[in-house]
């Protein structure tokens, strides 16, 4: 849990300098913005086959602004978290931090934007059954398309994430999910 709290203070403290610096119009979220994340997963592979049927995931973004001047594309940095359960008792949790790049995918459109995001962090993934429990910290992701309707400050998500593997337990799947930005 020490690691978790060191990996949140550290990012927000570091998002929150490299957005103070950054100073050119985001066109997509605009700078310093925050975005809530909410989602279910539904595993597969191993997670699946035991029992675990769907995941709950939750997460903070920052935007740290456009990828270069003049680019639509936008980056930024991030707190993620998801848990399930499945059969005997088993309770699944991953969670840490992640840096992403968001981007607009050709011209959808008068009334909606079609996108992509993609990320990549050091997350914990647990496995709790009983008193026995196992853990393991490496490297985590996801990657979806996204569509905003023009306008909005919302977006619906829909994707593929991967997280640590446990003790040959692997935990990856599909979800699909909702973004709320901040104005």
């Amino acid at each position: 849990m020490k690691k978790l709290a060191f990996l949140a203070a550290a990012t927000v403290v570091a998002g929150s300098a490299m957005a103070a610096e950054s100073a050119k119009p985001n066109m997509m979220m605009g700078t310093n913005k925050w975005t809530i994340n909410v989602g279910i997963g539904f595993p597969a592979g191993d997670h699946k086959d035991l029992g675990v049927d769907t995941q709950i995931m939750v997460g903070v973004d920052m935007d740290l602004g456009p990828l270069s001047y003049g680019s639509q594309g936008t980056s930024y940095v991030g707190l993620g978290y998801m848990f399930g359960s499945g059969d005997s008792d088993l309770d699944t949790r991953s969670w840490g931090v992640h840096y992403g790049v968001r981007f607009p995918l050709g011209n959808s459109g008068q009334t909606s934007a079609l996108g992509a995001s993609a990320q990549l962090g050091y997350y914990n993934t647990e496995l709790k059954q009983g008193s026995a429990k196992a853990d393991k910290w490496a490297l985590g992701g996801q990657a979806a398309l996204t569509w905003t309707p023009q306008g909005q400050m919302w977006s619906l998500n829909f994707g593929y994430y991967f997280m640590p593997e446990v003790e040959g337990v692997n935990n990856n799947g599909w979800f699909v999910g909702a973004s709320f930005r901040a104005k």
